[in-house]
């Protein structure tokens, strides 16, 4: 897909393949922490329960529900403060804001996605864990195949956004063609569940996407250096992003979500754990 996009994007104006790349690559960040990580951290477990249907769906479940509690809330800072995103991380030297423009927007069509390429890599996973690695091959060559046929339908009208349009729309269906294979296999993935919980996870991450919104326009007015400076949106987008991401977790907190309480426990686990002394340092009274 990169080599194909790549191909593509050279025919475009001067400066398109180096966008492509940008939005991407921004947008591999949260890819990689949240998806790649639970992905490959559930791998083992899979591959143990692979004979064990339902330990496997419960394994699978919970791994794609922990995944989309922090996509979602990720994919809804990157749209709301995208321009910040870029300008942070790239505005600088001769970047100018007709680049900056076209970069956010790319980034914009790559992170609608995000959830989707996410999930593909743990349901590739979970056809490996049982053997089978034909399926996600065939599922990426359909995708694959499709991402090109809309990318020339987009490519001509929207430039390089369309590109980036086609790649998420592609991985889309990888993970519709993957889920359903999957889902004919095993009978069931615990849809209910997941579908409950993403349902509180849409509520959560709305009102993030409203508070980071308007901190991002309260703030502004209140730097001292302006948003002019690099300083200045950095503060900007610090102060939106914990903003929100304290709403998010509110609203989860309010709605019972399992999912918080399971990465809690997580971090409890992870940060407050006891370790256990030397003998020679126990005092022997």
């Amino acid at each position: 897909n990169v080599l194909i996009f790549t191909v593509f994007a050279s025919g475009l104006a001067a400066g398109s393949i180096a966008v492509f790349n940008f939005g991407n690559n921004l947008q591999s960040l949260p890819l990689g922490l949240f998806g790649v990580s639970f992905a490959a951290a559930a791998f083992p477990t899979l591959s143990h329960y692979a004979q064990n249907r339902q330990k496997f769906v419960e394994i699978f479940s919970l791994t794609v529900r922990q995944i989309l509690f922090l996509v979602l809330p990720a994919t809804g800072l990157l749209l709301v403060l995208r321009a910040q995103i870029v300008r942070v991380t790239l505005g600088a030297g001769l970047f100018s804001w007709e680049d900056t423009l076209l970069t956010l927007h790319t980034l914009s069509a790559f992170a609608i996605s995000l959830f989707a390429q996410s999930l593909v890599l743990l349901l590739a996973r979970a056809f490996y864990a049982q053997q089978d690695s034909r399926t996600p091959l065939y599922a990426g060559l359909c995708s694959a195949f499709a991402s090109c046929i809309l990318a020339l339908m987009l490519i001509e009208r929207h430039g390089v956004v369309g590109l980036a349009l086609a790649y998420s729309l592609s991985n889309v269906l990888n993970l519709v063609l993957l889920w359903m294979a999957l889902r004919y296999r095993l009978g069931s993935l615990d849809g209910r569940r997941i579908s409950w919980a993403v349902s509180k996870m849409l509520v959560a991450s709305g009102m993030l996407v409203l508070v980071a919104w308007a901190v991002k326009f309260l703030v502004e007015p209140q730097v001292i250096l302006g948003t002019q400076t690099f300083l200045g949106v950095l503060a900007q987008l610090l102060a939106a992003s914990a903003a929100g991401f304290i709403a998010y977790v509110a609203v989860c907190w309010l709605l019972r979500s399992e999912e918080l309480a399971v990465f809690i426990a997580g971090l409890q686990r992870r940060f407050l754990r006891k370790v256990e002394r030397p003998a020679e340092l126990v005092d022997p009274d």
